[in-house]
């Protein structure tokens, strides 16, 4: 079997179980550069979602006529949907290992915003002891009340961490339904009755047309004056003219972003230049361990896929369309 794998890493992940399936021909490409001849007699292909696009989608309906399977190395499958998958291709994604490192990257987000790091940060570039505006800035969490947005894999590791600040914890959900560490639950529909209560807001959604600008004008406007809001989930999930509309009038307190609505974040965003903005470029799921878990679910799903089992991860078919249908 001959497996093609595409990721936007800088290590190899799977150089260290080649030698555990040497019936297997592991062959590294590029999607960006398009997959040429290498593709055509591939049974399985592993890639980065971001790389998923309607020329790759095109690539593998026109020339992967024996692909089986599609491991994708993201928790959401949004572009997969957009584009489309090949019929009869199994696709399974890497939803359950990035909750802790995710969550704890927007918790990272958080404790900048509510520690008043940015400022801190430019008086150490001026060279400056000065204080003043950070003592200002500084919000300690304990005891405050965070409404968690998606309450899937990544929410509920926010909720555990939360938890850990002494922090009253909201669960908003599509279902409504919470666990032990959600003092309340309420639905999705119901989400902007329990915003005014949150002084800290953190979306965790995936992407895709119900969740939409979930967060939009009128959410901004529902949270607490002075909320700090965080998004580690998906950019399409928040209104980004609206968040910058609640930052810039001072009803929001400040935010931390690791996901916009247009990536890479266009040069011109009124949030490069906004003091109460703590950004990162989307890599709130990468981490060294994040690797080394993905490669356990790849050689899970490799296993199951030669005993004709059920894979991890599988996203139902019901949920995809062929690029035909594009």
């Amino acid at each position: 079997m001959k497996l093609v794998y595409s990721l936007a890493w800088e290590v190899d992940p799977f150089v260290d179980i080649m030698d555990t399936f040497d019936d297997i021909e592991f062959t590294r490409a590029n999607a960006k550069q398009g997959f040429g001849p290498e593709i055509e007699d591939a049974e399985a292909l592993i890639m980065s979602a971001t790389h998923y696009s309607a020329d790759v989608a095109k690539e593998l309906n026109d020339r992967a006529k024996k692909l089986r399977w599609m491991q994708s190395a993201a928790i959401g499958y949004d572009n997969y949907v957009k584009f489309g998958v090949p019929e009869g291709v199994a696709l399974t994604t890497a939803a359950g290992l990035k909750g802790g490192a995710v969550s704890e990257h927007g918790f990272a987000l958080l404790l900048a915003l509510a520690h008043g790091t940015q400022f801190l940060e430019r008086y150490r570039q001026k060279v400056a002891w000065e204080n003043d505006i950070a003592r200002t800035n500084i919000t300690p969490l304990e005891g405050l009340t965070m409404a968690v947005i998606g309450y899937g894999s990544i929410g509920k590791e926010f909720a555990r961490k939360a938890k850990a600040f002494d922090m009253n914890v909201i669960a908003v959900s599509r279902s409504g339904s919470g666990d032990v560490n959600a003092d309340q639950a309420v639905t999705a529909e119901n989400m902007c009755d329990a915003l005014p209560e949150a002084d800290v807001v953190c979306a965790a959604l995936p992407a895709n047309p119900e969740s939409e600008h979930l967060l939009d004008a009128k959410a901004f406007n529902a949270m607490k004056k002075g909320a700090l809001f965080v998004n580690v989930g998906r950019g399409t999930t928040h209104d980004e003219k609206a968040l910058v509309g609640a930052l810039q009038s001072g009803h929001l307190g400040g935010a931390g972003l690791d996901v916009y609505e247009i990536e890479p974040l266009p040069a011109d965003s009124p949030l490069w230049g906004m003091e109460n903005v703590v950004m990162s470029p989307h890599v709130a799921g990468t981490s060294n361990r994040t690797y080394a878990l993905f490669v356990d679910l790849v050689r899970n799903n490799l296993e199951r896929l030669k005993k004709g089992e059920e894979l991890l991860n599988q996203v139902p078919a019901e949920f995809l369309k062929t690029p035909d249908a594009a």
